[in-house]
């Protein structure tokens, strides 16, 4: 499972190893063209739907499929030719073939999982291409639409006590469990819990009916 940072970044040195140009998974401080960054898009992401019930209603991880959608930003030097400014960008987005040149969506055609990290990863389509300024200064860009799939669990904690109170628990725990994430436990640690419990096995001489 992998969460949406991971996704990123393994889409960022996966452009980076393949194409030699420098790609950092978020926007940088400072830009230093040739380079490539990438952005949230819209919509940037889509979370997935269970069935059966609420994610904090089960007591174990639940894998759920989450959609994201980047944005590829590609930033050549503005300086001296614009013809070459726009060569520049049209061969990393595959516009215009280059025997020197390994183009973005070819990179991640290479392996559309990056590397097992998510589901798949898709080019679609370019969304802006021209001048553009940052920071007082002006780059030429092209930026390409991807879209990813990623597998995430929402469903945290697998402590024994949401294990057995479920939903009635309402995702709390207590944190008497040193294996609850505390991700789920909207309680403050110790609080009293006053639900009735989903399984009738659970007595008031398990002591989870009473403040730690």
């Amino acid at each position: 499972m992998a969460d949406i940072s991971a996704a990123r970044t393994a889409l960022a040195n996966q452009i980076q190893s393949l194409t030699g140009l420098p790609c950092t998974p978020r926007m940088p401080d400072q830009i230093n063209p040739p380079q490539a960054a990438l952005l949230p898009s819209q919509p940037y992401a889509k979370y997935g739907i269970t069935l059966g019930g609420h994610l904090a209603s089960l007591g174990r991880p639940v894998p759920v499929v989450t959609e994201l959608n980047m944005a590829v930003c590609v930033f050549v030097s503005r300086a001296g030719s614009v013809e070459r400014a726009q060569q520049q960008v049209d061969q990393y987005l595959g516009f215009e073939p280059s025997s020197g040149v390994v183009s973005i969506p070819m990179a991640i055609d290479e392996d559309p999982t990056l590397g097992g990290v998510v589901e798949f990863c898709e080019p679609l389509t370019v969304q802006a291409y021209g001048d553009i300024e940052i920071a007082g200064q002006t780059y030429f860009q092209g930026r390409l639409l991807v879209a990813l799939s990623v597998h995430q669990d929402l469903s945290l904690c697998t402590c024994t006590t949401h294990a057995r109170y479920g939903s009635a628990l309402n995702a709390v725990c207590g944190g008497k469990s040193a294996t609850c994430h505390a991700r789920l436990c909207t309680t403050a640690r110790g609080a009293a819990i006053t639900a009735t419990p989903k399984f009738p096995l659970l007595r008031k001489a398990d002591g989870l009916g009473q403040r730690g």
